[in-house]
């Protein structure tokens, strides 16, 4: 992003919106493009794809790069709202769906499926742990 000069297409135009306002205001500016796109796609990915216009916003604006990454990195870390946003969100919410879906009753039927749908999560994250590391295995990786 650096190399085809994106970056700095990008910073510029981040720049023109928000510089008047101060590095405050790029900061919040680069926190919400951070936490949006995070959303969307890996935060580690977000993060990578952000870092790079925050360095240049920063140097266009002259003030240090470090605070900037810093709000692109929290920004990142605080993408939780949506299944998408990590692998973990999007297995705990498929089998929470599953579980949630079939409550009925009374507040010990609420309990039995949430104990369920929590004993499911951890089995299915050992599992799928445990299959990556044999297939890892298997190719000498």
């Amino acid at each position: 992003i650096q190399q085809t000069g994106a970056a700095g297409l990008m910073a510029d135009g981040l720049v023109g919106l928000l510089g008047d306002a101060g590095p405050r205001a790029l900061l919040a500016g680069l926190f919400v493009l951070t936490a949006v796109l995070g959303q969307m796609i890996s935060n580690t990915a977000t993060a990578f794809i952000v870092m790079p216009i925050a360095v240049a916003a920063a140097s266009h604006t002259q003030v240090s790069p470090a605070p900037m990454l810093m709000g692109v990195c929290v920004a990142a870390a605080s993408s939780f709202m949506t299944p998408i946003a990590t692998p973990a969100n999007l297995m705990i919410a498929l089998i929470g769906c599953a579980e949630g879906f079939k409550v009925e009753g009374s507040a010990q039927s609420v309990g039995e499926h949430t104990t369920s749908a929590v004993v499911q999560s951890i089995f299915t994250v050992i599992l799928i742990d445990a299959l990556a590391a044999l297939f890892f295995m298997q190719m000498d990786w």
